[in-house]
């Protein structure tokens, strides 16, 4: 039984349930922005049927803006940024590419939509690029990095 796991991660890579270990942009200049708010935590999860659902959670964030102690001073409270989906994925025929076609998704502005993204998988850690917006609205990369769990 063991074998059949380790042939099928050979054949398909991405199977599997990984977890988020570190997420940046980096923005249109170059600049390096490290995680959005604080300490995000998430989970893809790929099967060998070519189904995914994904979820990611920000604490203490909304829209990417990591709210203070002063801000809940101020009764801004305490909001929190989550997003997540499910659909189907397929890797491209580069092999470094996935397109995710997103059958419901929270927020829903991807809903019905294709995600395409890059990634590379090192070991056991799966890398993510995908285009975004900057603060400014120019193009940007987000990043995330994953840790496969066993």
């Amino acid at each position: 039984m063991k074998n059949e796991g380790l042939d099928e991660r050979k054949s398909q890579p991405l199977v599997g349930t990984w977890k988020l270990v570190d997420e940046q942009t980096i923005l249109s200049d170059g600049t390096v922005k490290p995680n959005r708010g604080s300490a995000p935590t998430g989970v893809p999860i790929y099967d060998g049927s070519g189904h995914v659902a994904s979820q990611i959670f920000r604490p203490n964030t909304m829209n990417g803006v990591r709210f203070s102690d002063h801000d809940k001073m101020l009764g801004v409270g305490e909001r929190s940024e989550y997003e997540g989906y499910f659909g189907t994925c397929a890797v491209g025929s580069a092999a470094e590419r996935i397109t995710c076609h997103v059958d419901a998704a929270v927020p829903s502005e991807t809903t019905g939509k294709d995600i395409d993204e890059q990634f590379s998988i090192v070991d056991s850690k799966l890398t993510t690029r995908s285009p975004t917006r900057g603060p400014d609205g120019k193009p940007a990369t987000n990043i995330l990095v994953w840790t496969r769990l066993k």
